[in-house]
């Protein structure tokens, strides 16, 4: 049974040019440690699998897993857990690119008996309350209101003031208030028999996948309810513990210098303008929550960070 496999998720409906990169990114950037490839290709139509797929990453000893187009991301990582025979597994989905030598190697090094999953990059947003976007953007109107901002409050009836607070106390049931630390599905490591143990609801809409993600029995409450450790690990080699994720400079703060794998959510936050950062940076760590990256201490020195 091999110790680690890595997984990508390469989406029929993406076309190859995600593929491609990623595989780049993987000649270009030693994972560091021993592993298994595995494509998995999602949602491919017909029997046959597509040949060059399994031609590309036959230099590399890899070999690709056919999957159904059901269950999002998160579904699609389930299913490979179960039909693969490894002792972990480090997922990447469809848009991941690798950015640095070493990455497997600094992620399985925090992966020890205490802790329970290691992603590349971690977040304290809450869908329960909107980010100032979605006030803006006017997504907490009742249905029946149709304008490009929220109404103010005095112009809102009895009809609406009561759909708003049956629709916050919807919310409130299945997401917790800011701020809500979890892990990002974009990366992450995880042991086979704890990914198996978690409970994973039906991923019938992107909703009931943003729940498991970041909900009240999102996959990192879980984990943290078993009293083991969530961390993101940077390239720097440092573990993060939630409380400073937003100084692992990871996710949505300065140019997320310290990112080890990039997906499609951090390269558009390269490019995003500076009021729609300020707003974005507000959801995932607070007003005052992101700090400078601080300088590292040299290998081999103390530090109460886990290493």
């Amino acid at each position: 049974m091999p110790e680690l496999c890595v997984v990508h998720l390469a989406r029929h409906v993406n076309g190859w040019a995600p593929f491609e990169r990623f595989m780049r990114s993987y000649e270009l950037h030693p994972a560091g440690v021993d592993h298994d490839l595995v494509i998995a290709l999602k949602g491919f139509p017909g029997p046959d699998i597509p040949p060059e797929y399994p031609e590309r990453v036959a230099p590399h000893g890899g070999t690709v897993l056919p999957l159904e187009d059901t269950g999002f991301d998160i579904g699609s990582y389930w299913a490979a857990a179960e039909a693969l025979s490894c002792t972990s597994f480090c997922f990447l989905n469809s848009f991941s690119v690798i950015l640095d030598d070493g990455w497997l190697a600094k992620l399985a090094r925090h992966h020890g008996p205490s802790v329970g999953v290691v992603g590349a990059s971690g977040s304290w947003q809450s869908h329960l309350s909107g980010s100032s976007v979605a006030l803006r953007g006017g997504l907490l109107l009742p249905p029946w209101r149709i304008a490009s901002d929220p109404f103010p409050a005095r112009r809102l009836g009895a009809r609406d003031r009561g759909w708003l607070v049956r629709d916050f106390l919807k919310r409130w049931a299945e997401l917790p208030p800011f701020p809500n630390p979890h892990i990002r599905t974009n990366a992450f490591l995880i042991r086979r028999d704890l990914m198996l143990d978690i409970e994973v609801p039906e991923l019938l809409v992107k909703m009931d996948a943003l729940r498991f993600e970041s909900g009240r029995r999102s996959f990192t409450r879980q984990i943290l309810s078993r009293r083991l450790q969530t961390l993101v690990v940077g390239r720097d080699g440092v573990a993060y513990p939630p409380d400073e994720w937003p100084e692992s400079h990871t996710f949505r703060v300065g140019d997320q210098a310290n990112l080890i794998v990039a997906d499609n959510r951090t390269d558009e936050w390269l490019t995003a303008p500076s009021p729609l950062k300020e707003d974005e940076a507000a959801s995932a760590w607070g007003r005052n929550g992101h700090r400078p990256m601080r300088i590292r201490r040299p290998p081999g020195l103390s530090s109460s960070r886990r290493r």
